[in-house]
């Protein structure tokens, strides 16, 4: 269910509220999964926007797993979480994004959080970073996960762009680097040269490269 009101005072532009239910069940008709989602999505006069959503969850497990060495054992678990979420107008020179989420997680509880800046320093080249931080705390143990990365667009000509994007995850202390190079060569079809490079670090590691160089096109037929 979702309604959009359109208030236009107090630097406020359109609402955007909505509920939905998720339900899902076994073939004995037993409920697995529920997630009741709430959410109010809310844009500015000054064309930022943010979001706020609350999600009731119901997760029946009939076996273990495992999140980064931490078991997560059998049984019925409800928990919810929030998202707090505000970006700026994205068409500017200088643009950001922040996320928070804390929530309750299986038997634990865990909090996500991201922070993201971009820069148009011109009508060809923007770059943008961004860091995120996932931290959980269970009952058999917790970790906590960083994630960097940085990215670059370059526009060479109408026809041509060149993307980065350089990640780093603390988890498993991996590097990774990624080159796109795209050729629009007629309307629909595409020509990419991509270059992609993953670096590991650890014990008898000694910074481990993995490399690949990929080609691939795609072609639009005509009618």
């Amino acid at each position: 269910m979702e309604r959009t009101p359109r208030p236009g005072r107090y630097g406020l532009r359109v609402l955007q509220p909505m509920i939905n239910l998720t339900y899902t069940a076994d073939q004995n008709n037993r409920l697995v999964s529920r997630r009741l989602h709430h959410m109010l999505g809310i844009g500015f006069s000054d064309g930022s926007t943010a979001i706020i959503f609350y999600n009731r969850k119901f997760e029946r497990l009939d076996n273990p797993f495992t999140l980064q060495g931490v078991v997560v054992p059998v049984g019925s678990y409800r928990f919810g979480d929030w998202r707090f979420m505000y970006n700026s107008n994205q068409a500017r020179r200088v643009y950001s994004s922040v996320s928070y989420a804390p929530q309750t997680f299986f038997d634990g509880t865990r909090t996500d959080w991201s922070i993201s800046v971009g820069f148009r320093a011109t009508s060809r080249l923007s770059t943008e970073g961004q860091v995120a931080r996932n931290e959980v705390d269970l009952a058999g143990g917790s970790f906590t996960a960083d994630l960097a990365s940085f990215k670059i667009d370059y526009a060479l000509s109408p026809t041509m762009t060149l993307r980065t994007l350089t990640q780093y995850n603390s988890l498993t202390d991996e590097w990774s680097t990624s080159a796109r190079l795209n050729y629009i060569y007629r309307p629909g079809s595409d020509i990419y040269f991509v270059y992609d490079e993953l670096r590991r670090d650890g014990p008898g590691l000694e910074w481990v490269r993995d490399r690949r160089l990929l080609l691939k096109f795609t072609y639009l037929l005509s009618r």
